[in-house]
């Protein structure tokens, strides 16, 4: 599947997203929920919020490599102060997933653990 991401940071023609430790200031709230590296990424383009901005960056992931929110019980892990998105990784990681996917706002966002290489659009 076609995924999308916006960045300020980059302007090849070919790069390689790497999930950032630094949250953007429109991130950080998210971002404290879990400090783990990440980046994020769109399904449609055309869903970015009105903050996001930067070059367009197309990368293709197969869908059988992202875990799939609507296909588990988030009940599962729920930790202390919410999701325990580390508990979440684990089981990702450990079913050789490289990312989750998940709907908010109507959007369908993808998450990606590690980096992946995208071409400027």
């Amino acid at each position: 599947m076609k995924i999308f991401h916006f960045t300020k940071m980059l302007d090849g023609q070919v790069a390689t997203i790497e999930p950032r430790d630094k949250p953007n200031s429109y991130s950080r709230r998210e971002f404290r929920a879990w400090g783990e590296p990440r980046s994020f990424w769109y399904t449609d383009p055309a869903d970015r919020e009105s903050m996001i901005g930067g070059n367009l960056y197309v990368a293709d992931v197969a869908e059988d490599k992202l875990l799939n929110f609507s296909d588990i019980i988030l009940s599962d892990f729920r930790g202390k102060y919410g999701i325990d998105f580390d508990a979440l990784k684990e089981h990702a990681t450990s079913h050789d997933k490289v990312g989750f996917r998940y709907t908010v706002a109507g959007r369908d966002i993808v998450v990606l653990f590690e980096g992946m290489e995208a071409v400027k659009r």
